[in-house]
């Protein structure tokens, strides 16, 4: 009997650890899907932009392309992660450009848009589908050029514009759960030529003339005709409230009286003047958005921006209106850094009360906004009130070189001229004086160019290939650069295990390939997997495939170099040992190579051992400040010099020059400092774009 209970208690305490244990598996179980729970959903995208091409991807509410750039977004590519076993996609499409709405919707990381056709895209619309748009809202909003962000959309509703020729210029996209509350304001996300708000000008000579809506220019600019009435409408509002209005007439001065919906503010056949104007937004529409507005005036040409019930004009100059430019957009949505928007004459000269007043240039010679080539550039003030009494004084700040010098002063009045000496990236600076003593300081920026720089102007290589088109150091990058005419491609040299050169800036792959491992560690046959080890960061990666992004040979680029005729530059920073130089050399001497193939190396005992092996070879030392090097060595070993761009650009000693040293500026960006070196006679450049004028 003792037996059998024994047996009956053992069972007992097996089914008790069973069902203990399936309790835990249980738990188990739902610990894991609390896990799970807990994951967010992840909406990826990029967007490919125009001179950029593809940029990297960005995610949940990241901004994707540019803004203050006036480049359009030409292409889109969205994808979703991180969504369990959710059935559904994510669905898009593009209003692009001459072909209006796609027919098609593109889906999970499908190309929407254009690509190589130069055409920008103008609204857009994403979705989910299946089980993904019961579980997530997808928001989005777009940045629209001359409106800025506008407001959150959601699940298919449309973003941007349509029949106002606006590029997009950025978007933001996010996954929330199902039915929360959107990431910011949601009022205004679509223009579509019959929403928003419209507004037409009575003109002299002209009448009326044809309404226009949401930021485009109303009025006659640049014929000395004057704007003598108006009338603003809000179209297809979703908020309530009205638009109201009130004028600054010739003679009779601010109306006594507003003016909403539609109604005309100001006069018509008794030939007067608009000289300034006030916008307000009323009820719900005033707490959902903004209304901005800028007007061009006589003389002053296009002021600043006000918002809400602030003058926009001036008063007291007799100066006409000649245009006005009006949008409604959601609350908080833009910022306007020039806010100089009205001019009184009539108020105190002084600096305290003379709170808007600017520094401006005019007559000058124009190379697109704000650049100028090398001519006289003049320069003046323009004063909110009384300028009896005040001084200004002109001085200059080179920001490329950190050169600084003075321009002179004059009476407010006055306007003063100068011819900068080289090329760079300038503040002018306006200091401004009255009678009792009191200062105020304006600032304006200044891009002053070379000129045209032509191909034959300098050495141009370029920096790991053409990285401005396709990611670093690969086939694609190489092609292009020598697709482009560049005199020469530089690229990194590094060994694998079993002594192959291969070409990688980093000696680890985490940059470029997302995997910590070092190059030194793999034989050539392990690093050739190219699905396991490819470059997956760059400009435009997502338009190359795995095997195009592998990581190349040494030998494959010295292929590309002489099929287009480039010069090699092979950057040794990443060998470790005389031993592997040695091997280096040899490679180039088995292909004929070594007399002109350009070594570069931040290590001198490396380069004097090339130049024990070779008279004519170019040697480059690579360095980042001219002062530490020393002159004579240089000229010893027939060795020139490669110096970052911005440890030279003020540095540059002459006696380097007259040693006949060769120098070459690395990582330049822009034709401006390309100038500015040709001025100071350096003759090579390695760049990431290209950098002459073609």
């Amino acid at each position: 009997m003792k037996r059998k209970w024994e047996s009956w208690i053992g069972i007992l305490v097996s089914l008790c650890l069973s069902v203990t244990l399936l309790n835990c598996q249980v738990h188990a179980a739902q610990d894991d899907i609390v896990v799970q729970s807990n994951e967010s959903a992840m909406v990826s995208y990029t967007v490919h932009v125009q001179k950029k091409g593809w940029i990297d991807n960005k995610f949940n509410g990241e901004s994707a392309g540019t803004t203050g750039s006036s480049l359009r977004l030409e292409g889109l590519k969205i994808k979703v992660s991180n969504i369990r076993n959710y059935s559904g996609d994510i669905e898009y499409r593009s209003h692009v450009q001459t072909y209006g709405w796609e027919t098609k919707w593109a889906k999970n990381g499908q190309l929407s848009g254009t690509q190589g056709q130069a055409k920008r895209l103008e609204a857009v619309q994403i979705r989910l589908t299946g089980e993904l748009a019961q579980k997530y809202d997808v928001y989005y909003r777009v940045h629209s050029q001359t409106f800025g962000w506008l407001g959150w959309t959601k699940n298919g509703e449309k973003a941007g514009t349509a029949g106002y020729s606006k590029r997009l210029e950025a978007i933001q996209i996010m996954l929330v759960d199902k039915g929360h509350a959107a990431p910011g304001d949601t009022g205004y996300s679509y223009l579509s030529g019959d929403t928003g708000v419209s507004y037409q000008t009575h003109m002299q000579t002209y009448g009326w003339m044809t309404p226009v809506m949401n930021g485009n220019e109303a009025g006659v600019v640049g014929k000395s005709k004057r704007l003598e009435s108006i009338n603003i409408r809000l179209k297809n509002s979703m908020y309530q409230g009205n638009i109201e209005y009130q004028t600054h007439v010739q003679t009779y001065g601010w109306e006594s009286d507003w003016k909403k919906n539609g109604e005309n503010s100001g006069t018509q056949g008794q030939s007067k003047r608009l000289e300034a104007i006030k916008i307000r937004l009323t009820g719900e529409i005033a707490k959902k958005c903004d209304v901005y507005y800028r007007v061009h005036t006589q003389r002053f040409g296009w002021l600043g921006w006000a918002k809400n019930g602030e003058p926009a004009g001036s008063a007291g100059y007799s100066f006409r209106m000649e245009g006005i430019q009006v949008m409604v957009l959601p609350k908080n949505a833009r910022t306007f850094t020039d806010t100089t928007a009205f001019m009184n004459k009539n108020e105190q000269g002084n600096i305290s009360t003379n709170t808007d007043w600017m520094i401006s240039q005019i007559k000058s010679s124009s190379n697109g906004s704000g650049t100028y080539i090398n001519s006289a550039i003049d320069f003046s003030s323009v004063f909110q009130g009384n300028t009896k009494g005040i001084q200004c004084t002109y001085s200059w700040r080179n920001k490329t070189t950190g050169e600084t010098g003075t321009i002179g002063t004059v009476a407010a009045t006055e306007s003063i001229s100068w011819t900068p000496s080289i090329s760079g990236q300038y503040t002018i600076m306006m200091t401004a004086t009255d009678s009792d003593g009191k200062q105020g300081t304006k600032n304006l920026e200044l891009k002053v160019s070379h000129g045209t720089i032509a191909k034959t102007d300098a050495f141009f290589t370029a920096h790991k290939g053409l990285i401005s088109k396709a990611p670093e150091n690969s086939i694609p990058a190489f092609r292009l650069a020598g697709q482009a005419g560049f005199d020469s491609i530089e690229t990194d040299i590094n060994e694998t295990k079993d002594g192959v050169f291969v070409i990688s800036h980093d000696s680890n792959l985490s940059s470029i390939c997302g995997v910590n491992v070092a190059i030194s560690d793999l034989t050539y046959a392990e690093l050739s997997d190219y699905q396991r080890f490819h470059i997956i960061k760059g400009n435009n990666v997502g338009a190359y495939s795995y095997q195009e992004l592998r990581i190349p040979r040494l030998e494959e680029f010295l292929d590309i170099c002489a099929e287009y005729g480039c010069i090699p530059q092979l950057d040794t920073k990443n060998l470790n040992s005389f031993e592997s130089i040695e091997r280096l050399y040899q490679v180039l001497e088995d292909k004929k190579l070594q007399d002109k193939t350009i070594m570069t190396s931040f290590n001198n005992l490396y380069l004097q051992l090339l130049r024990g092996k070779n008279q004519n070879m170019e040697l480059t030392y690579g360095i980042e400040n001219v002062e530490a090097t020393d002159i004579d060595w240089l000229k010893n070993y027939n060795v020139g010099i490669s110096v970052n761009s911005k440890n030279l650009i003020s540095g540059v000693k002459q006696e380097y020059l007259d040693a006949g040293i060769n120098i070459n500026v690395y990582s330049v960006q822009s034709k401006e400092t390309v100038g500015l070196l040709l001025e100071r006679g350096i003759k090579s450049f390695t760049v990431d774009d290209v950098l002459w004028d073609e």
